[in-house]
């Protein structure tokens, strides 16, 4: 292969636009390369012979091999791009390909161009410090001199190529100490250390909150036992006239709450949530989603305190509540001190627990007068019932979010 000349090659390297300057390639194309790569140097190796380049002349492969080994060093954990044949990768994927060859070899021949302009030599005869001075110049997009917009754009391309041809490589294989698929006995999710160093974590699986005939999982408010007044029918959760109110035995900062619910003729209640029991009555402690029949029940005067209201707070929109009789679905949903409504599968409201908002509307209120309402980061989720009517609750569950 006839190579052109550093000239040559740097008036075609200027003149193509910015993009032609960057090597572009598909993963197919890697791993070819790669496995053809490996096998060159495995039969270099054997015949006690170096790698001869098929694209590359001697002197460029030389730059090539400085290049990568300044991207990828050699370190304690593992060998560095050469060690891991990154050049002879180039290589192989320069072969019958023009476009990238004008690219790379226009890129090589501009680097040259640079060291020459500041330090009399090309790059191959530079000291690391001067090499690294250039590619300061090169590596960092939104600092990069306009007129050096090609030589960054080569830049950015051969170091994506290093890491294409080192991690795919046995070393760089090892180097990120992937183990491949392997059988395991058990599935137990992401290991914890991984989950925090990435800063996230799973949501927690779903939990009934009513099972059966068991109603262990609630008690009164202040009080070990469930009031009198609640039971269970037909599989939900009941109750007839006037009781006091129930609580979860757990708390729950962030979760979602998932149920449905189904209230009498002019039915009034609510559920509360990150409730605490440190006043006479939860509501003065927890917001609350409020269960109503909006068309007969007496606080259907302003959707401030109609179905999916925050009671007092947040008005609900009209237009997804279910005749008198009918179930009704509600989710809610609280992480920090974000909150969502949601009702019959539409999301009715959401707000910032202790915003300027948030506080503004509580200090116009009732709850201005229990400082701290709202305040709770976890607490319990309650059922309103010392309202009259009769009233339902099924699918109960929940979930840490």
């Amino acid at each position: 292969m006839k190579p052109i000349s550093r000239r040559k090659a740097l008036q075609l390297f200027s003149a193509a636009p910015v993009a032609a300057a960057a090597i572009v390639w598909t993963s197919s194309e890697t791993e070819a390369a790669q496995t053809q790569a490996q096998a060159a140097r495995r039969q270099a190796t054997e015949g006690g012979l170096p790698f001869k380049p098929k694209f590359f002349t001697n002197r460029e492969y030389a730059t090539v091999a400085i290049l990568a080994d300044l991207i990828i060093p050699r370190d304690e954990r593992s060998g560095s791009a050469s060690d891991a044949g990154v050049p002879e990768f180039m290589d192989f994927m320069m072969i019958d390909q023009p476009l990238r060859q004008t690219a790379m070899r226009g890129g090589l021949a501009f680097l040259d161009h640079l060291c020459d302009a500041r330090f009399d030599k090309p790059f191959m005869e530079c000291t690391d410090a001067e090499r690294r001075r250039v590619l300061d110049d090169l590596a960092y997009p939104g600092r990069v001199d306009p007129t050096l917009a090609h030589g960054a754009a080569f830049f950015g391309s051969f170091r994506d190529l290093t890491a294409s041809g080192f991690w795919t490589s046995k070393i760089g294989i090892q180097d990120l100490q992937y183990l491949g698929n392997r059988p395991v006995a058990e599935w137990k999710g992401c290991p914890s250390e991984a989950l925090e160093h990435l800063g996230v974590r799973y949501e927690g699986e779903w939990r009934a909150l009513l099972e059966g005939t068991s109603l262990d999982a609630w008690r009164g408010y202040k009080t070990d036992r469930v009031p009198a007044g609640w039971g269970i029918a037909g599989g939900a959760l009941i109750k007839d006239g006037r009781v006091g109110d129930i609580v979860s035995r757990d708390q729950f900062g962030d979760f979602e709450l998932d149920l449905e619910w189904k209230i009498g003729e002019a039915g009034n209640s609510g559920i509360f949530y990150r409730g605490t029991e440190e006043y006479d009555h939860i509501y003065w402690s927890a917001p609350e989603f409020q269960l109503l029949d909006d068309i007969k029940a007496e606080d259907n005067k302003t959707r401030f305190t109609c179905a999916g209201a925050v009671y007092a707070l947040y008005a609900s929109p009209v237009g997804h509540l279910k005749p008198v009789g009918e179930w009704n679905r509600t989710r809610i949903v609280a992480k920090g001190s974000h909150v969502e409504h949601w009702l019959n599968g539409a999301k009715l409201l959401e707000y910032e627990l202790w915003s300027p908002d948030w506080e503004a509307r509580v200090k116009s209120s009732k709850f201005a007068t229990y400082p701290n309402f709202g305040r709770a980061r976890k607490g319990h989720i309650a059922m309103q019932g010392d309202h009259s009517g009769d009233l339902a609750f099924r699918n109960m569950r929940v979930r840490e979010i």
